[in-house]
């Protein structure tokens, strides 16, 4: 058995969590959905920012630029 799916599976563990790359995360998906167990995956995408016509462009470019850089995997 793959490793991943048997510690997973494994009765002490209540949930799996991941950061990485798309091919982990289906790999660690498909295990948790098999052993019926939670899953949180982080899998680098980047949600959408919608700025309204109303919105202050500029303000919300720069809180955007520094949300994204402050942090950036190392915490």
């Amino acid at each position: 058995m793959d490793p991943r799916r048997a510690l997973i599976a494994d009765s002490r563990i209540g949930a799996a969590t991941v950061a990485r790359g798309e091919r982990a995360g289906v790999a660690v998906a498909v295990a948790a959905g098999r052993a019926i167990k939670k899953s949180a995956l982080e899998l680098g995408g980047s949600d959408p920012l919608i700025v309204l016509a109303d919105g202050d462009l500029l303000k919300t470019a720069t809180l955007a630029a520094d949300g994204r850089s402050l942090d950036a995997g190392q915490s």
